[in-house]
C-alpha cells in the first residue's frame, strides 16, 4: 500500500484512474492532471474538516503566560473555534487553579474601560470575546500568571510530497473516495461524481456517529475572520 501521505493519497488516485504514479522526485513539478489530483485530495480532506468543526485531531491546549495589566490577546493564527469555557489559570505558588467566566463584549464595555491602560488588575475571573480575532479577561493579570486554554485548529492543506494529513490513517479511505468524487467533477464525469458523492457522504455520515458521542458539549466561539 502506498504511504499514508501527500504523495501516497494522490497515487491511490492516480490508480484507481489508471494514471501513472507520481515519485517523490517528480511530485513538485508535475503539472496537468497531477495538479488536478492534488486539489481533488485537499478538496476532500478539507470538506471532511469542515463537516464537523469539533474533530479530535485539530484539538489543541494552549498555554499563555499572562502580561500584567494586559487585557487584551490575540487568538492563535491557526484557531477556527475556541473553547471559552476551557480557560483557566494553573495553580503555582500564588494562586490556586481557577476557571474563568465566560463573559459578554457589549455587557463588560458598560461597566468597565476594556481599552483602558490604568484598567484594575488582580487574579482574572473573567474571560470574553472581542468583535475582532482577539480575547479579553477581566481583570487584567497583576502576576505573570500561566493561562491555559483549549481550541481547535483550522485544517491547512497538504503541499509536500510527505505531508501528512491531520486526520488519522484509519479514515484513509474515506479521503480516498472523496478525491475520487472531486476528480470526476474536474474531469466533467457528473455520473460518476454523483456515485461517489453517495459513498462519499455514507462514509462522512460513519464518521460522525463514531465521534459524535465522544464530544463534550460545550458553549463555544466561533473565530470570526
Amino acid at each position: 500500500m502506498e504511504p499514508y501521505n501527500f504523495l501516497g493519497l494522490v497515487n491511490s488516485l492516480n490508480y484507481r484512474l489508471n494514471e501513472v504514479p507520481l515519485t517523490e522526485a517528480n511530485f513538485a513539478s508535475a503539472d496537468g492532471w497531477y495538479r488536478q489530483a492534488k486539489e481533488a485530495v485537499n478538496s476532500a480532506i478539507q470538506h471532511i474538516s469542515h463537516q464537523e468543526t469539533r474533530w479530535p485531531w485539530y484539538y489543541v491546549e494552549k498555554e499563555e503566560v499572562l502580561t500584567e495589566g494586559q487585557i487584551r490577546y490575540p487568538y492563535p493564527d491557526d484557531a477556527q473555534l475556541l473553547r471559552m469555557d476551557s480557560f483557566r489559570i494553573v495553580k503555582d505558588a500564588s494562586v490556586k487553579n481557577t476557571s474563568l467566566e465566560e463573559g459578554d463584549y457589549e455587557e463588560l464595555l458598560k461597566l468597565y474601560d476594556l481599552d483602558s491602560s490604568t484598567v484594575s488588575q488582580g487574579v482574572p475571573r473573567t474571560v470574553f470575546r472581542y468583535p475582532d480575532r482577539s480575547y479579553g479577561i477581566y481583570p487584567s493579570a497583576n502576576s505573570p500568571y500561566n493561562m491555559v486554554y483549549e481550541y481547535y485548529k483550522t485544517p491547512v492543506d497538504l503541499f509536500n510530497a510527505d505531508d501528512v494529513p491531520d486526520i488519522p490513517v484509519q479514515w484513509r479511505p474515506v479521503i480516498a473516495n472523496g478525491a475520487m468524487m472531486y476528480a470526476y467533477l474536474f474531469r466533467s464525469d457528473g455520473q460518476s461524481a454523483a456515485v461517489m458523492e453517495k459513498l462519499f457522504g455514507d462514509n462522512l455520515s460513519h464518521m460522525r456517529k463514531v465521534y459524535e458521542n465522544r464530544y463534550v458539549k460545550v458553549r463555544s466561539s466561533v473565530v470570526r475572520k
